[in-house]
């Protein structure tokens, strides 16, 4: 029988791109990874989950149960190295993203790494100059809000023209609750590293200067932050605003709102319809991250899954997710400053010049 190849990936017989099966590995498969795994299973064709690892074999097992022919592994760099494994999704934790997709890099494996793509910059250089050594696009990272329709409506209209150039980015991204108080470093580099991106997307244009001030869980714990502000400059003077609520008490809201020089845009996010009785007004808020971007992870996910299947590439890059961490350590450090700071100009590799 015949074999295709398509940048490295064999597929048996006389096939097209839409016929085409990938193999997927998926290494954690904990909240966010077993929702990959079920929409991979269940809402996404030419798509087939072979290959489970987590270091709670209970959590491995379990959702295996319902991925008809899908093997468990003990070790993530076996199962990368796998060749019956086409391509790879990291939702491991934080500590373990670089790794693992140097991992995949190595292997010339395609790979979605959720956010963040590492947990410090160092990191973060290692994967994107690693891929580019490679010659092949390889990694996408986990910024799903690309892919969520009222931001790429609002990201749109913006490349049409329609309020001319932006002037201000405004996000907002309110979390029901944690449920434990959160130190300030991680509520920057998990939390808010989405919303630095979207502004980076958005904005089409890097970010020059941060300027961070907080709102701490607990006065006697300094370092934990349970509402954050980022004070956002741009390299072209535009301006931003930031701002992560850790313990809204209400739901969970994420937003943006572009102000530019003809007029104005923002998201309309809530979807539950509006209730009207006894003298009242109501409707109801999503309590959770993964119902609201349910309709983002599946479109993620579809999309990467073609990209894998033609050997083209889409979605935030690993250049996206180092320079989000470049402008997240500046965070960090205007917080322990107290001050501005300056994010480090940044050039963009040629690699990494195509425009999404």
């Amino acid at each position: 029988m015949a074999r295709l190849e398509v940048d490295g990936l064999r597929f048996k017989g006389n096939l097209t791109v839409r016929d085409r099966e990938i193999r997927v590995g998926v290494i954690g498969a904990g909240k966010i990874g077993s929702y990959h795994i079920r929409n991979l299973a269940q809402r996404i064709s030419n798509t087939r989950v072979v290959a489970v690892m987590d270091v709670d074999q209970a959590n491995a097992d379990a959702i295996i149960a319902e991925c008809h022919g899908s093997k468990s592994f003990t070790s993530a760099d076996t199962l990368i190295t796998n060749p019956d494994v086409d391509a790879v999704i990291i939702t491991a934790p934080d500590q373990t993203h670089a790794e693992l997709t140097l991992a995949c890099l190595k292997a010339n494996k395609p790979v979605l790494c959720e956010k963040p793509l590492a947990t410090n910059v160092e990191d973060a250089e290692r994967v994107f100059q690693a891929e580019i050594v490679t010659g092949r696009r390889l990694v996408q990272v986990g910024f799903m809000r690309e892919f969520d329709p009222p931001h790429s409506k609002v990201k749109h209209a913006i490349a049409e023209g329609e309020i001319g150039q932006p002037l201000l980015f405004r996000g907002t991204h309110y979390n029901t609750s944690f449920g434990y108080d959160r130190h300030i470093d991680e509520v920057i580099v998990n939390s808010a590293i989405h919303d630095i991106h979207s502004a980076r997307w958005l904005m089409d244009e890097e970010i020059s200067s941060v300027y961070v001030q907080s709102v701490a869980s607990d006065v006697s714990k300094t370092n934990t932050c349970r509402l954050l502000v980022i004070h956002l400059t741009f390299r072209n003077g535009s301006l931003g605003l930031i701002e992560v609520n850790s313990d809204s008490g209400y739901g969970y809201e994420v937003n943006v709102e572009i102000t530019g020089e003809l007029g104005q845009i923002r998201t309309t996010t809530l979807s539950n319809p509006i209730v009207r009785r006894s003298g009242n007004r109501r409707q109801s808020i999503e309590t959770s991250w993964l119902a609201r971007f349910d309709a983002a992870y599946l479109s993620e996910m579809q999309s990467w899954s073609q990209a894998v299947a033609t050997g083209g590439f889409g979605g935030p890059t690993a250049w996206d997710g180092y320079v989000s961490l470049v402008v997240a350590n500046s965070c960090k450090r205007s917080f322990q400053t107290g001050q501005p700071e300056t994010v480090p100009i940044v050039n963009r590799p040629e690699f990494y010049s195509y425009q999404r």
